[in-house]
């Protein structure tokens, strides 16, 4: 006999989920009305799109051998070099006749003269002077004009000075200062030796020969901004040959660049020439080693519209504070810029770019799935059988809840009943009185029992049938 409190003999009913339904749609699924859109493989038995998918994946492995490892070379690592390039000048060793130059006025410059509204003298300097400064790293700067202006100390001439505005003032019995222009300048040659370095390669082995070195061993040209070659450069050979600089005249550098000094410069509002305001060349030193060996090339760009001009000053040796002439120089100025392009095989260099142009096979099965379902004469067929859609799971899960939230009312429906005629046949078996077993209890914490000297006995097992003692 089950008592009033005892539920062994309720139990929740377990809910069972529908079959699923798979519905067939006309049109694929749409990505803003669906939960998740999963991906599902279909084989599409159809000739003509398997032959055009094997053809795009013939073409595209195609392009990975000739284009991306036969031509481009993706195996190779690449590094690119640092260096430095030293410069010596030296003047020709002709004589510089000054006719020979339409911008002296000791010759022809008529035409000169009505163009830039230049009419000044020449003179030559040797190379020590037309290099100013002697020595400079990575750069040289080259004179062409020149405006002479002696100085005079004017401070302390009063013994009650207290303040001086201006240190220097010209010297008003010197001749008053005049532009010159420096002959020949264009046929100095300029030596040229650099070196080259890269600087992420581990030089304790040997194979990174390649990647540092000098000039003086190594074969070079000068080519124009079109890529022709101007000027080729090889090392000395025999016994006892020594290495030589690269010898470039000031000429063939204007030549590379596709330089005219005799035009204007753009930024000058009276119309100088070039030769008066100076320009700026940049000169790449690239190495290379595409061919095998290293070589490298001198390719020459002027800046646009760039001048450049520098002061000098020039300090009596024996009185630092006395007179000083103030040399203004105008020129040409070459900065030098060692670069290029160094490669060596690299594993891992391979694998990543080819990890890269695999995955580009997935493009040949995109464009066939674009042709498949848009512009194939079956892309209805093909798309009800690349797209399903399912019932909708969230329906199906609210039913769940609704049909289980039912349920429990409905248990506690027959429960509450249960416990009405149960404790209505207690109160009439005890006269009125509430049955113990229906009245609400009270717990209260229990005493803790005292520790048995021995152990208890086992409990006999509980015979069939016998309802547990709660």
């Amino acid at each position: 006999m089950n008592t009033p409190n005892d539920m062994s003999g309720f139990a929740l009913p377990t809910y069972q989920l529908p079959p699923l339904l798979l519905t067939p749609s006309s049109s694929p699924a749409s990505y803003v009305d669906c939960v998740l859109c999963t991906p599902q493989i279909v084989k599409v038995k159809d000739r003509y799109l398997g032959l055009l998918r094997l053809a795009l994946m013939l073409a595209i492995a195609l392009y990975i051998v000739v284009k991306v490892i036969i031509l481009d070379k993706v195996y190779n690592k690449h590094e690119v070099p640092v260096g430095s390039v030293r410069t010596t000048l030296k003047m020709p060793s002709k004589v510089i006749t000054y006719a020979d130059y339409p911008y002296c006025n000791q010759g022809t410059n008529a035409a000169w003269k009505a163009v830039f509204n230049e009419d000044f003298k020449c003179q030559v300097w040797d190379d020590a002077a037309v290099k100013f400064p002697t020595e400079e790293v990575n750069a040289a700067f080259v004179t062409t004009r020149v405006l002479m202006e002696p100085q005079v100390y004017v401070c302390g001439q009063d013994d009650g000075e207290t303040g001086c505005a201006t240190p220097y003032a010209l010297d008003s019995d010197a001749d008053p200062p005049e532009n010159v222009f420096l002959a020949g300048v264009e046929e100095y040659t300029m030596g040229l030796s650099h070196q080259y370095q890269a600087t992420t390669v581990d030089y304790s082995n040997p194979a990174s020969h390649d990647f540092a070195g000098s000039s003086a061993v190594i074969q070079g040209e000068l080519v124009d901004i079109d890529g022709k070659v101007v000027k080729t450069f090889k090392v000395p050979q025999g016994l006892g040959a020594k290495p030589t600089p690269d010898i470039i005249a000031i000429s063939e550098f204007i030549q590379a660049a596709h330089a005219n000094l005799a035009t204007k410069t753009v930024d000058d509002v009276d119309g100088h020439s070039q030769y008066y305001n100076g320009a700026v060349f940049m000169v790449h030193v690239e190495y290379s080693n595409a061919s095998g060996e290293v070589k490298y090339k001198y390719r020459v760009q002027q800046i646009p519209g760039a001048s450049y001009k520098v002061t000098e000053v020039r300090n009596h040796p024996m009185d630092p504070k006395g007179d000083r002439l103030v040399v203004n120089r105008a020129g040409l100025k070459f900065i030098f810029v060692v670069s290029g392009d160094l490669v060596a095989f690299d594993f891992p260099t391979l694998l990543l770019h080819l990890n890269s142009a695999l995955g580009m096979m997935t493009i040949a099965t995109v464009l066939v799935d674009m042709l498949m379902l848009h512009l194939m004469p079956m892309r209805a067929y093909y798309t009800k059988a690349k797209f399903e859609e399912t019932a909708d799971f969230s329906d199906i899960r609210d039913k769940q809840v609704e049909d289980t939230r039912a349920q429990l009312d409905q248990l506690n429906i027959e429960l509450a009943e249960l416990r009405a005629r149960a404790g209505t046949q207690n109160t009439d078996e005890n006269n009125g009185e509430v049955a113990p077993s229906l009245a609400p209890k009270v717990y209260e914490p229990r005493p803790p029992a005292p520790a048995p000297a021995t152990s208890p006995a086992p409990l006999p097992p509980r015979p069939p049938g016998q309802p547990r003692m709660s």
